[in-house]
């Protein structure tokens, strides 16, 4: 019993341990127009994620992006600002949409992050939810936006339930509270996790839903 003890010690500490990698990233790239579904621009083996998109307000052509720095992406080097996904006519149709697919097989303690801007005249919130495999939709936050034309960083613990499975999609929809000739843009969608071994894990993880903004630079 207490050599078991013991071992048992040493896999929580090595789980503590454990750190962050790159799961996938998407920059959008340079293409016009972008390809619909667009492939990662960076991700780790058998991920496999894919980026779908559209709307009656979709801007088949995107909008210019915004730089970004990471050190899980690029060899920490900046992406240099390409193309954005983006949406026109105040993206308040009901139709308009983004989809992120991806296998999350050995992945634990998910991580979400994008950039955003909207005009002033742009929507006001949306609706973030997620399915496992062809499962049911499961709705998951409202997504206020900082409509002010500045680009903002946000940042999700995803939910545990999407850890460790073959197929997950998360969506963003219900775009709400636009106008006129306002406009939306998402940029650098990127993906982190803790990849751990085929073994039980030893440390559980709280599921916490969080979210908080940080506005960065404009490009």
């Amino acid at each position: 019993m207490k050599k078991l003890v013991t071992m048992v010690a040493i896999g929580a500490a090595a789980a503590v341990g454990a750190k962050a990698a790159l799961v996938t990233f998407f920059d959008m790239g340079t293409a016009q127009p972008i390809p619909n579904p667009l492939s990662a621009t960076e991700e780790a083996p058998g991920v496999n994620a894919s980026l779908s998109f559209g709307g009656g307000d979709l801007v088949a052509d995107g909008y210019v992006g915004t730089t970004y720095t990471h050190p899980e992406v690029n060899g920490g080097n900046q992406v240099a600002a390409g193309r954005a996904l983006g949406w026109s006519g105040g993206v308040d149709s009901g139709t308009d949409f983004w989809e992120l697919t991806l296998s999350t097989l050995g992945w634990y303690s998910l991580t979400m992050r994008y950039q955003e801007r909207a005009t002033s005249t742009g929507p006001s919130s949306y609706d973030l939810s997620y399915r496992i495999g062809a499962g049911t939709w499961v709705p998951w936050q409202t997504v206020n936006t900082t409509r002010d034309s500045n680009w903002y960083q946000l940042n999700f613990n995803l939910p545990s339930v999407l850890e460790n499975q073959a197929s997950i999609t998360i969506r963003a929809a219900g775009f709400t509270g636009g106008s006129g000739s306002g406009t939306y843009r998402m940029d650098n969608l990127h993906i982190s996790g803790i990849p751990e071994p085929s073994t039980l894990r030893l440390v559980p993880v709280v599921g916490a839903v969080g979210l908080f903004r940080r506005r960065i630079r404009s490009r």
